[in-house]
């Protein structure tokens, strides 16, 4: 049996590869964090990405293009150096080169270039000094795929790093090319909240007692590598919970009945954005509306007259 054919039938703690949890190990169809998020979508949607009903995975995996800094600092500090395999190549397009990185992969490696190599790690050592000083990623294990029952569903999960101590916060490791800042992460923590609610709703289901919550730890890829830590408000926990509560009971529904609905028929109303209403107000305040308007028959005809349409 290949790994991407892996069935589990039992609930509990496992160590399983990226395409592996990716391709849904278990032995039915389970419910992960994206699928949740993707049935408040649609079920369709949920249907067309779960790579055991629609057959699109809902993230692929390449170990061949993970070579940007954020993604091989993720893995090496998690699972350590011996994940990845540096070559002293320049590039890729070699057919020698090819071969290595080809023969790394086949190894279960993450081949990484040698020039690129400083870059992570730096990252990976400035993460090692935020483990030691703060005690994070410590007295645990890193990449854990936890997978549960509720009622007739499965679900599963994988764990950037689960503590030993079943109480103790679960930790997701993000990396970030900008800022580390609330405002950029809570600009990109589409999902985030869902996670934080179903994680550790699944470690409890399989360790019998609920961790103290999950929190997010982002350093920035590029100098001076900044690390912050995040974690959502028990008002938004709140918020997620229902959510994932509503997500469930669609997977089951959906599953039970073998239908998956895509987007109501129903015609739903747009209204003018707020931002383009304000600028209409100014402008009509100001009395430059009539001249933006001229201004902008201009530009449309001398686009129409060169032919400049755009792309």
């Amino acid at each position: 049996m290949s790994e991407t054919t892996l069935r589990i039938d039992q609930p509990g703690i496992y160590q399983i590869s990226d395409p592996a949890y990716l391709a849904d190990p278990v032995v039915v169809p389970s419910l992960n964090n994206t699928t949740a998020r993707l049935l408040l979508v649609s079920p369709k949607h949920a249907w067309a990405a779960h790579p055991r009903l629609g057959g699109a995975p809902d993230m692929e995996w390449d170990s061949t293009d993970a070579q940007d800094v954020g993604t091989v600092a993720h893995a090496m500090f998690l699972q350590g150096e011996d994940r990845v395999r540096v070559l002293n190549v320049p590039d890729f397009r070699t057919n020698k080169a090819k071969e290595m990185r080809e023969a790394a992969i086949a190894e279960g490696k993450i081949p990484l270039k040698l020039t690129s190599y400083e870059g992570v790690r730096r990252v990976v050592d400035e993460l090692e000094r935020f483990r030691l000083r703060t005690g994070a990623f410590t007295a645990g294990k890193p990449e854990q795929t936890l997978i549960w029952t509720e009622g007739n569903e499965w679900g599963r999960c994988k764990v950037d790093w689960l503590p030993d101590e079943p109480g103790a916060y679960l930790w997701d490791l993000k990396t970030t090319s900008g800022l580390a800042s609330a405002d950029t992460f809570a600009r990109s923590a589409y999902g985030y909240d869902m996670q934080a609610s179903y994680y550790p709703r699944g470690a409890e289901c399989v360790r019998g007692a609920p961790p103290e919550g999950m929190r997010f730890c982002q350093i920035e890829t590029k100098p001076p590598y900044g690390i912050r830590v995040f974690e959502f408000t028990p008002a938004a926990i709140d918020d997620a919970n229902e959510e994932i509560s509503e997500a469930i009971a669609l997977w089951q529904r959906c599953r039970e009945t073998d239908e998956w609905p895509s987007y109501p028929d129903d015609v739903e109303w747009i209204d003018i954005p707020p931002w383009k209403l304000r600028e209409r107000m100014w402008q009509r305040q100001s009395g430059r509306g009539r001249v933006r308007s001229e201004a902008d028959a201009a530009a449309v005809k001398m686009m129409l007259d060169t032919g400049n349409l755009g792309g």
